[in-house]
């Protein structure tokens, strides 16, 4: 099971993946053994710690909800997608770290992006994902891990 973490238009005024939609079909049909849910916080913490548990994969762009990793089974892949300006942020890798899960960092390079529209503040942007970039990443990672779908 695959959960990215949204952060789409609508869902926040800042750092928001403009192609959240886009990258959630390509995951969808890399395989027909797989299941992509789309997760954002339910009013049920016991909700969310399940659907946690249940992620074989988790991915998202940079943001507190990366903070529900904790909730992860040992060995879940964890790709976050975060600017190549902002190489020394690391707090979730940490956390993977810590945790025993495998952590992946997305977008070490600007052309990991289509747009970034305000690169100088990651913070405060809209941003469109590389996605077949990120599928050939997302496949090595899976291949890396020897996880097939």
């Amino acid at each position: 099971r695959i959960i990215v973490l949204s952060r789409a238009t609508g869902f926040l005024s800042h750092r928001i993946l403009q192609n959240e939609n886009v990258l959630v079909d390509r995951l969808r049909s890399f395989s027909q053994n797989i299941q992509v849910d789309v997760f954002s916080h339910s009013l049920q913490l016991s909700d969310d710690i399940n659907v946690m548990q249940s992620a074989d994969v988790v991915v998202g762009l940079h943001g507190g909800a990366f903070g529900n990793i904790v909730f992860c089974r040992k060995g879940t892949i964890v790709i976050e997608m975060n600017a190549p300006e902002e190489g020394g942020r690391q707090c979730f890798g940490y956390v993977s770290y810590n945790l025993n899960l495998n952590y992946y960092r997305y977008g070490s390079n600007r052309s990991d992006y289509d747009e970034i529209e305000n690169p100088s503040n990651f913070y405060g942007t809209k941003v469109n994902v590389n996605v077949n970039k990120f599928m050939e990443y997302f496949e090595r990672v899976l291949k890396e891990n020897n996880l097939s779908f």
